[in-house]
């Protein structure tokens, strides 16, 4: 009764193939990591779906638990992970801040050893 004329029609049409693009979507993406023999695209939502929204007095956080942020991070989509869980995930250590060291000063001051060049760093390069 409630599809009573075209315009309803078209509309359940439009929406249900909106679903279907969708749906293969997420399928792909899932191919292409290797989970879609062990997860269906109901269940890759299903996932997402476990994410909470906290209300506070002024503002509003959402709670994004860490097997979203697996899913996400898998197949590189990153809406609500980094490329740091993705590391995480394929056993990339984090490392620290690399330090430049500028063997070109090195080149200029030669009897410098590293140990002196970095008393006198502040020194050369200012």
């Amino acid at each position: 009764m409630h599809m009573q004329d075209d315009a309803h029609v078209m509309g359940l049409l439009f929406i249900t193939f909106l679903a279907m693009i969708v749906r293969f979507e997420i399928s792909r993406l899932l191919d292409e990591v290797g989970q879609l023999s062990s997860m269906t695209p109901e269940d890759a939502l299903d996932v997402y779906g476990t994410m909470k929204t906290v209300i506070g007095n002024a503002d509003m956080r959402q709670i994004v638990p860490r097997d979203v942020r697996d899913l996400d991070a898998r197949p590189g989509v990153f809406m609500y992970s980094t490329a740091n869980d993705r590391g995480r995930l394929y056993g990339m250590k984090k490392r620290g801040r690399n330090r430049r060291f500028r063997p070109s000063l090195h080149k200029v001051i030669p009897q410098l050893t590293e140990l002196e060049f970095k008393k006198y760093k502040s020194i050369i390069l200012a």
